[in-house]
């Protein structure tokens, strides 16, 4: 071989060496930017990248799942659906991803493919109250469209509508319809958010006549106001003289970040000062990390409802997703935020609108409903809500919410992004309520204890079964140990079957009788059986170590979790969750990390030898669950327990959700701190 062909050939390699560490160098550059944007919330631009990256030959799952996840954040269902099922399919999906596809599914009107993914997320999280309504009800399509003869729905036209987003509307002096919208406008600092590429929005008004009929033109509100970020949605006292608003995060001209660096929604008051709206003020309760919004001021100003989001890393603690909340006027201040339980569940509830009635109208894609958010009443009762979902066709398969109803509640307006018939994205409607829907129905309150020490359980299953008509109804008890919901009324209460369940307890399965009828409604007190035989190890695994601080599966560890995929690969229907958690020594967001490292290397091993990704699933507690008196004090986070008794809560719990010989074995096992 020549000279000149050997350098030929090393000429060659370098050049093809160089391209491939060009693409790779590409490739890692986009992701980077990706990934950047998805932490800033720019959800908008993310989308593109990432797609880019999940087309790509061998993508990573990550990314797959990100494409779905930003399509769905910026409302583009048929995008989304698509790779979620990209996901199932090709990728490592998690429970919720199983939700969520499910959830795009409905927006679609695939119903039918809609309920098997709820199923599949159901077999993952039984004890999740979206997913168990839907399993218990898989006729509830035909009944919420049932409804159609009690409204008369008609879009505003383009007298109110743009073709961006208008929405969330409401009155002021019940003279002006005031809404938040993306229209362009002509001011300089008209900018657009990251989120989803539409204009930043803005408050509007328009004229009323006296019985609600639009009467002028669109006109700016508020303008002194105005900055180039969010303003809107608006909610006013009944004296006109004080405003409630969300907006972005912004004081004195300079934007509040989380320390995660994102921009959130936050609420500001202003009272009125003549003509204009006076300076904004910061509502007491405002919290950078988290988004609150969509505020509801009552008709007496002595209630104040709103959004808030979950975070428990700060303090924000509800049902999961985003969550109503509710203060009530204490002398010149506002009392502690109270979370509305019984009309939260697992999914978002946003929008709330409280009436001079004391009915709470709000939007949620939690309950049972046609697709995207559907719009409820929750009539208030015993100190808790009834809910029930409009129907159709005020409800339909996509977006609908923030209505706002009139005092006789015979009329009002809300928002849909709707396709058929708009003008643009989201639109405002208004809505003629001929009737409101009201079911043959009887209401159940059911409160659960402890048998042993009598404390009150939440997060019992209570299954209530018509043994004529085979009807299931599932309902969750709170905090509280409580759980209320309705069930059509029977003349013979004998046939209906109660069963209670959580894990760890006994079930407990009893017939209804007379004597519990009392009030108009069924009552029930109940108390559950500690299992005390579940402390034997149906995998038979013994106790699980990490060293001080670190997350690393050890050898000896690493023998116990294959007795753990050995058993698993035995029962092959088994389906594991991991819960980890820490003792109180240290900063709880350090003890949450800790956890939450844990629980995942343990994953991640019984996935590498050969468990399918969607049998084994878990997150890290922290210390938020402490078995025993071992709390710690503030600021040296140290009790004066022995280290024996914080061992015990230096714990994982592999809990059998699905499969094994019994329906709750469970598995303690614990890890050092």
């Amino acid at each position: 071989m020549s000279l000149f062909t050997i350098h030929l050939k090393k000429a060659l390699c370098l050049a093809i060496f160089a391209v491939f560490s060009l693409a790779a160098q590409a490739q890692g550059f986009k992701q980077k930017l990706a990934d950047k944007y998805y932490d800033q919330l720019a959800y908008f631009k993310a989308v593109e990248v990432y797609q880019d990256l999940a087309e790509r030959k061998n993508p990573k799952s990550e990314n797959i799942k990100r494409t779905a996840e930003c399509y769905r954040l910026i409302g583009d269902a048929k995008n989304a659906e698509k790779w979620y099922a990209t996901l199932i399919e090709k990728g490592t999906p998690e429970p919720t991803d199983y939700y969520h596809y499910a959830q795009m599914l409905k927006i679609n009107q695939k119903y039918a493919e809609a309920n098997k993914q709820m199923s599949k997320f159901y077999e993952l999280r039984a004890n999740n109250s979206v997913a168990e309504a839907h399993v218990s009800a898989e006729d509830y399509v035909a009944k919420l469209k049932q409804y159609k003869d009690l409204y008369t729905v008609t879009n505003l036209g383009e007298k109110v509508n743009s073709e961006l987003s208008d929405f969330a509307p409401t009155t002021y002096m019940d003279n002006q319809l005031i809404f938040a919208s993306t229209r362009r406008n002509n001011s300089y600092r008209n900018e657009k958010s990251q989120w989803d590429g539409q204009y930043f929005s803005d408050i509007y008004s328009v004229k009323l006549t006296s019985d609600w009929q639009i009467d002028g033109d669109v006109k700016n509100f508020a303008e002194n106001l105005r900055t180039k970020y969010h303003e809107g949605p608006a909610s006013f006292t009944a004296d006109g003289n004080t405003m409630y608003m969300t907006k972005s995060n912004v004081v004195d001209g300079k934007k509040i970040l989380s320390d995660k660096r994102q921009a959130k929604l936050q609420i500001f008051l202003s009272k009125k000062e003549g003509e204009k709206w006076g300076a904004l003020e910061s509502f007491q309760y405002n919290n950078k990390e988290v988004n609150i919004a969509h505020v509801s001021v009552s008709p007496d100003g002595k209630s104040l409802f709103f959004s808030m989001e979950d975070n428990t890393e700060a303090g924000i603690v509800g049902k999961g997703g985003k969550d109503i909340w509710m203060c009530e006027k204490q002398g010149g201040s506002w009392s502690k935020p109270v979370n509305v339980e019984s009309i939260n569940t697992e999914g978002d509830e946003v929008f709330p609108h409280i009436t001079e009635s004391g009915a709470l109208y709000f939007s949620s894609d939690g309950h049972l409903g046609l697709g995207g958010l559907d719009i409820f009443k929750a009539t208030p009762k015993g100190g808790r809500y009834t809910v029930l979902n409009m129907g159709f066709p005020i409800n339909t398969s996509d977006d609908d919410f923030s209505l706002v109803v009139n005092k006789k509640e015979n009329y009002g307006f809300f928002s849909s992004n709707r396709v058929e018939g708009s003008y643009g994205n989201d639109d405002i409607y208004s809505v003629k309520i001929k009737k409101m829907p009201v079911e043959d129905s009887t209401l159940v309150q059911i409160t659960v204890a402890d048998a042993e020490k009598g404390f009150l359980l939440e997060g019992v299953k209570i299954t209530l079964v018509d043994t004529v008509t085979g009807e299931r109804y599932i309902f969750i008890t709170d905090s509280l140990g409580s759980a209320e919901g309705n069930i059509k009324t029977v003349d013979d209460l004998g046939r209906l079957q109660v069963t209670l369940s959580k894990d760890k307890y006994f079930d407990n399965t009893f017939s209804v009788t007379d004597d519990m009828f009392k009030e108009d409604a069924i009552r029930i007190d109940e108390l559950l059986q500690l299992d005390t035989g579940l402390v034997n190890r149906y995998c038979k695994i013994n106790e699980i170590l990490f060293d001080f601080e670190s997350w690393e599966i050890r050898p000896d560890a690493a023998a116990e979790l294959d007795k753990l995929v050995a058993c698993m690969k035995n029962n092959d229907r088994m389906v594991i969750e991991i819960g980890s958690h820490t003792d109180c020594i240290g900063p709880k967001k350090y003890n949450k990390r800790l956890s939450s490292k844990r629980a995942e290397a343990s994953r991640d091993y019984v996935v590498s030898k050969g468990i399918e990704p969607d049998r084994i699933f878990g997150k890290g507690y922290g210390e938020d669950r402490i078995l025993n008196r071992c709390e710690c004090e503030m600021p040296n986070w140290r009790s004066d327990c022995s280290d024996e008794e914080h061992q015990v809560n230096r714990r994982t719990e592999f809990r059998i959700v699905k499969g094994g010989t019994g329906a709750t074995n469970n598995s303690t096992n614990s890890f050092d701190q």
